[in-house]
């Protein structure tokens, strides 16, 4: 997102509540610049205006953030009738399993390949949004969905209710499985300080 009220810019992570963000800037639907969920050198490849404007990066756990996705592409495609562009080859797999399987089943390091492959950043990794040829930009500010209204408050002086309350249902996670989405988003977890286990394990 680009706010150009506010001169920054907003790198929107799949997931990480990004709609409450656009809504409480008073950014308009057609005001990104770039794609939706565009990286940060997307939007400075179409945007050069704004390189030295502050950047803000929304960031979730990789653990829930998994979980939402699950649970958001289901709805679409079932309840809404949304069609996935045929090159992204990971959603008939979220489609036909249920998320423990989901979870258990997937290849995360393809996963995140096919993300890079595609260009699909809801198979993006928290840190691969932030980067520019290949390199992390840290001077990027992370906005945490955990904390968004804190967060907003502190940077913007605004309040945007936490409305997700996350999934509500039993454990959902296995040593095996921890394992392997740490493997696979182990930058994530130590760029962004989040813990590599999930609550509840």
């Amino acid at each position: 997102m680009i706010d150009r009220k506010r001169r920054v810019v907003i790198v929107h992570m799949p997931k990480c509540a990004g709609s409450s963000v656009q809504a409480a800037l008073g950014i308009p639907a057609k005001g990104y610049g770039a794609p939706r969920h565009g990286t940060i050198e997307q939007i400075y490849k179409r945007n050069p205006y704004c390189r030295k404007w502050p950047v803000y990066l929304l960031v979730r756990n990789p653990f829930t953030r998994l979980v939402s996705h699950h649970t958001f592409v289901n709805y679409q495609v079932r309840e809404l009738g949304y069609r996935y562009p045929s090159s992204t080859k990971l959603v008939p797999l979220i489609l036909d399993t249920g998320l423990q399987t989901f979870l258990d089943t997937t290849d995360w390091n393809e996963w995140l390949r096919i993300g890079k492959v595609d260009k699909y950043s809801h198979f993006h990794t928290n840190s691969d949004m932030g980067k520019i040829k290949g390199v992390y930009q840290e001077r990027i500010t992370p906005i945490y969905f955990e904390t968004l209204e804190h967060d907003m408050k502190m940077h913007f002086g605004l309040k945007v209710p936490h409305l997700n309350a996350g999934p509500k249902s039993g454990p959902i996670w296995t040593l095996e499985n921890v394992a392997r989405i740490v493997d696979a988003f182990r930058e994530d977890f130590d760029r962004f300080g989040y813990k590599l286990v999930p609550e509840g394990i």
